[in-house]
């Protein structure tokens, strides 16, 4: 950045949000923009979060520059003057300024990375809860306290990327920024009127902050190297594509192609870069040093988090976990992804069924999705009672979730775990490819799992009639025979819907097409059943599957025929 161009930014705070961020600038310019990911991400300078509520403050002023008319210049009457008259003054150009400076006051050092365990904390005890939210809300206490409900819902969802709020909340509170007592009152009617808009002018004035918002980090993260896409210079005409002026505040607004394309650009960023395997071990890492120092240290809960807004000095040191991306999956959370860590995590037993495997539980900015990221230790295989395990509580997901396009993440990822399974079998020069099958209402089959066979079958029994592909059909019936005699009806498992190959790589034909594969634990030992399935008079079946076995799977394999129907099968167990 250029010295105009900071002084542009610098410049484009006004009145009350300008004299805020003098007195806080230092502790903004003290947290990383991207926290942890700095060196997963390495951006091509150094940015923090006074960095980003600059960027922020530019744009809202250059909107309001841009004379739209959409209430940025205006001083807002708000609707309560006994409850909002010190702010009543304020335009709303400067009440999103101000937003920009206190909401970003509210990260820890970490950022997100810190404050996922520390709202773990917080749901686990109720005397720390109180504690926190009680602070939170002390300047609330005179005007009813409507605040309280709102922070005790961010909670109770677990919203980790509004969590912040409340550390907002908690530190202007306690008076740890330096504000006079006047400013630290007009702070804390600021952040209320943002976590609980009192009118729907209020609401469009978030609005308005909460898209300028996603502007200003997409152009930052432009400072990513490889990223794959940028938004280059934003001009005004820029912003009035995200705020057409006879279509504000009316419903279509809020799918205006600009926007669309944002959203779009901010899925990418966070599946690719910020909740990506490389940047999930890191997480995983600092989670494992955190529950460590709090454990460790005897500090009151005050000071414990007053010292988390900075790198604590006996923080420990950084171990790197000799660890291994193993699978990734996309689980739909009904219950939320704070639920499902800890239904992952097994509390309830006084011995971790996982082993050696770790894992991290993500929140995505899909709407009930998160990421699970399953790592091991190098060169280190998954047991059979792992496997069962984490059969288990895929399983569970799968009951929870019918056969439709909302649950593709679950199928999807639970077809790319058997291929990332059996690919640790395969010979060197070999890799796996997967083709869903289609289906009806854009719904397509990849895999399922079952905590019990008779629950995989049922499961596979309910695609068919959805499937477009008559000749998969047969084949997943063969299968499902097959299946029949060789699993018990209790066995836990995993079975592949989608069509798989497995292809040589210095080629790239492929050598085996399999019919039919299923996974599954027994006498301690990860099991594969694969099948080959012919049409009754072909006699090729047996020959194919033994070729691919023996070539790419290391296997010398005990092969069976039989004929069902029309079709004639040959499958073997290895």
């Amino acid at each position: 950045m250029t010295d105009a161009e900071a002084n542009k930014e610098a410049n484009s705070l006004k009145s009350f949000a300008s004299e805020l961020f003098d007195d806080v600038s230092l502790h903004l310019s003290q947290v990383s923009h991207f926290g942890l990911l700095d060196e997963v991400l390495a951006p091509r300078r150094p940015l923090t979060r006074a960095d980003y509520v600059q960027k922020h403050a530019e744009l809202l002023l250059t909107l309001k520059q841009a004379s739209v008319g959409i209430g940025l210049s205006r001083k807002e009457n708000f609707p309560n003057e006994a409850r909002y008259g010190e702010i009543q003054y304020l335009t709303g150009l400067v009440i999103c300024q101000a937003w920009s400076v206190l909401l970003n006051t509210g990260h820890l050092f970490g950022t997100f990375a810190t404050e996922r365990s520390l709202l773990f904390v917080l749901d686990r005890d109720l005397s720390y809860r109180e504690e926190f939210i009680q602070r939170c809300t002390a300047a609330d206490a005179s005007r009813g306290n409507r605040l309280r409900k709102c922070l005790e819902n961010i909670l109770d969802n677990g919203n980790l990327y509004a969590f912040h709020y409340l550390l907002a909340c908690w530190r202007v509170s306690s008076g740890l920024l330096g504000l006079s007592e006047s400013k630290q009152k007009k702070a804390m009617i600021l952040l209320a009127a943002f976590i609980d808009p009192p009118d729907d002018r209020i609401k469009k004035l978030k609005e308005i902050f909460r898209r300028t918002r996603r502007l200003a980090y997409l152009a930052l993260h432009e400072e990513i190297p490889g990223r794959k896409h940028n938004l280059g210079s934003i001009e005004a005409q820029d912003l009035l594509e995200l705020f057409p002026k006879n279509a504000l505040g009316e419903s279509d607004w809020l799918s205006t192609t600009r926007w669309q394309l944002l959203e779009r650009m901010d899925t990418y960023d966070n599946e690719q870069l910020f909740a990506s395997a490389k940047s999930a071990a890191v997480v995983l890492d600092h989670i494992e040093a955190f529950q460590k120092w709090w454990k460790t240290n005897d500090l009151n809960f005050d000071q414990r988090l007053t010292s988390l807004f900075s790198r604590p000095s006996d923080w420990p040191q950084a171990i790197r976990s000799e660890v291994e991306h193993f699978a990734q999956i996309r689980l739909p959370t009904s219950l939320g992804w704070m639920n499902e860590v800890r239904l992952w995590l097994n509390d309830d037993q006084a011995q971790s069924p996982w082993g050696p495997m770790k894992f991290i539980i993500t929140p995505t900015l899909a709407d009930r999705v998160a990421k699970v990221d399953l790592y091991l230790p190098r060169a280190t295989d998954i047991t059979a009672s792992i496997l069962a395990h984490l059969i288990g509580q895929l399983s569970r997901a799968f009951s929870s979730h019918i056969i439709d396009q909302a649950s593709h993440s679950l199928w999807s990822s639970t077809a790319i775990l058997m291929s990332s399974l059996l690919a640790r079998r395969l010979e060197s020069g070999y890799r796996l490819q997967i083709t869903p099958v289609p289906a009806v209402d854009n719904h397509a089959g990849f895999a399922c799992a079952g905590a019990s066979y008779e629950f995989a079958r049922g499961r596979i029994k309910r695609f068919l009639p959805a499937s477009q592909d008559e000749q998969r059909n047969l084949e997943l019936r063969q299968l499902i025979s097959i299946c029949d005699r060789v699993l018990g009806w209790r066995t836990p498992c995993l079975i592949m819907i989608a069509k798989l190959e497995i292809v040589s790589e210095s080629d790239d034909q492929a050598i085996g097409d399999i019919d039919g594969l299923a996974c599954f634990p027994v006498d301690g030992k990860v099991r594969w059943l694969v099948m080959e399935s012919k049409a009754t008079n072909s006699v090729s079946g047996e020959s194919q599957l033994r070729g691919y076995v023996e070539r790419a799977l290391g296997a010398r394999p005990d092969i069976e025929r039989t004929v069902i129907g029309p079709q004639t099968s040959w499958h073997c167990l290895i």
